[in-house]
């Protein structure tokens, strides 16, 4: 869901009047929270006004639509608040988040989207399997919470007795054949899991070490290749311990995988510092965009064919038109998320360092 409200908002044409991209930290869901978010919000817009002049138009409304939805809407469990508004276009795009964000306010005619860029790379969504002889859990994990769990039963698992019948070994074997019809189903339904596309941390397992041995021999080998580690959670462990678990080895093998692609991008298949990947974008050659966390720059967005560049000039180079100033890693990253490019953010030091922040995985 997270990936589709990004590319939603990274699609959209350019406002005509004010576009407001608010964060805001909301751990405390009461009534002083509710003023303190109403006072970021006065701070914030006073000092920005000064610099939208008649861009304001709508402003107000926008700020008023923000506090009702604070007010009336604002779920329990919520950590963090995204909002998307352009109030001249009727649009409103809340995002209630299971984690912390930080403060920010920003207006202009596109949505600052790196922040959400930052926690979805932080936070990928990867598929549990917690996996037992009689029963299973899947899960879905994503931005720190479990977005949807499925329970799956073994109902002709057989059970012990010492009276008459089969020998012990006709009872083991057909308790295995049981064990593998249920294994068998786990797999199927983590597989269609799987190739919804929506896990892209990888496949996390769990169990004692013969079952998940005996249910991973029933993967089809496109799930199996992502999986990513396997934990020994208790099968009935509640949903906070499941979480804090697979969040932990989520993060760790995406933050591994990242340092690994940005060590390549100084070949031929790749570009770094930011005149080579804005290149590289405006040629929409980009395949993966990199940034770090500290990487910082301005630049211009041409206001008819959208292109970009760093020093901003007169007027477009490629059509004459106007151009317009703006953050550049925001404008590489709505400008790579519109292209279907994926989007990395390099939390820890790295080669990018070198090269002002940034770099990107070319197609061609």
């Amino acid at each position: 869901m997270i990936n589709d409200q990004i590319r939603q908002l990274a699609t959209r044409p350019d406002s005509k009047g004010p576009f407001v991209s608010l964060y805001i930290d909301t751990m405390r869901n009461d009534e002083a929270q509710k003023d303190r978010i109403r006072l970021f919000l006065k701070n914030e817009t006073g000092r920005l006004r000064e610099t939208i002049g008649e861009n304001g138009n709508g402003l107000e409304d926008a700020i008023r639509q923000i506090e009702r939805y604070v007010d009336d809407s604002l779920e329990p469990d919520t950590r963090g608040l995204a909002i998307f508004a352009a109030p001249t276009e009727h649009f409103f795009s809340p995002m209630q988040l299971p984690i912390a964000v930080r403060p920010e306010l920003a207006i202009g005619n596109r949505p600052h989207i790196r922040q959400l860029a930052e926690l979805r790379q932080a936070h990928p969504a990867a598929a549990l399997a917690m996996v037992d002889a009689k029963s299973a859990r899947l899960f879905l994990v994503n931005f720190g919470r479990i977005e949807f769990e499925v329970d799956l039963e073994n109902p002709d698992m057989p059970r012990r007795h010492d009276q008459g019948g089969w020998s012990q070994a006709n009872i083991q074997r057909h308790a295995q054949e049981n064990i593998d019809r249920h294994h068998q189903k786990v797999a199927d339904a983590l597989a269609r899991i799987v190739d919804q596309g929506r896990t892209r941390g990888g496949v996390i397992l769990s169990g004692q070490e013969r079952n998940v041995a005996n249910f991973r021999g029933f993967l089809p080998k496109r799930v199996d290749e992502k999986v990513i580690g396997v934990l020994h959670l208790d099968m009935h462990s509640g949903l906070e311990d499941v979480t804090t678990a697979c969040s932990a080895l989520i993060r760790g093998k995406a933050r591994g995988e990242a340092m690994a692609r940005v060590a390549t991008l100084e070949g031929a298949r790749g570009a770094v510092g930011f005149n080579r990947v804005v290149a590289a974008l405006n040629e929409r050659r980009v395949d993966s965009l990199y940034f770090t966390t500290r990487a910082s720059a301005r630049g211009w967005r041409c206001t008819s064919c959208r292109i970009l560049g760093q020093e901003v000039p007169l007027g477009c180079p490629a059509c004459g038109q106007h151009v317009r100033s703006c953050d550049l890693v925001e404008a590489l990253i709505l400008s790579a998320e519109a292209d279907g490019a994926t989007v990395n953010c390099i939390e820890d030091a790295s080669t990018l360092d070198r090269f002002e922040g940034v770099g990107a995985g070319l197609r061609f």
